[in-house]
């Protein structure tokens, strides 16, 4: 009886360490980890004039292993009715696959759409910023 108590406690104790470790540790170089890309990746495209794509500027500019610390994160954050609402209210935004609209016979549409884009990015660098 005492041995199962005693592997029970090591069991608990161990499972407390990892939470420790995962809350502390881990979660916050994660999300350090994501806002260096997403800042990366606003660099990329600061001063460009016209985006067709968040994802195509992702694929270009990130190498393999920054698109994989941001791309689960980057997907999570699609603006809907319940997070980004600024975003999802937006008239340029359509929801698909794209997310913003894109004409290409349509400068100002393209403008808009590429400041919404823009602005994603940066609001996607401000809540990954450790405070």
């Amino acid at each position: 009886m005492e041995t199962n108590c005693n592997i029970l406690i090591f069991f608990c104790l161990f499972v407390l360490c990892y939470l420790i470790f995962y809350i502390y540790v881990y979660l916050p170089n994660k999300t350090i980890e994501i806002n260096n890309v997403y800042r990366k990746l606003y660099k990329h495209i600061e001063n460009k004039e016209s985006i067709t794509s968040l994802c195509s500027e992702i694929k270009h500019c990130l190498y393999r292993d920054e698109f994989c610390i941001v791309y689960d994160h980057f997907h999570k954050q699609k603006p809907s009715g319940k997070i980004h609402k600024e975003f999802y209210d937006n008239k340029c935004f359509t929801g698909g696959m794209f997310w913003w609209e894109y004409s290409a016979s349509n400068k100002k549409i393209n403008i808009k759409s590429t400041k919404q884009r823009k602005l994603f990015i940066l609001k996607m660098i401000e809540i990954t910023n450790k405070k």
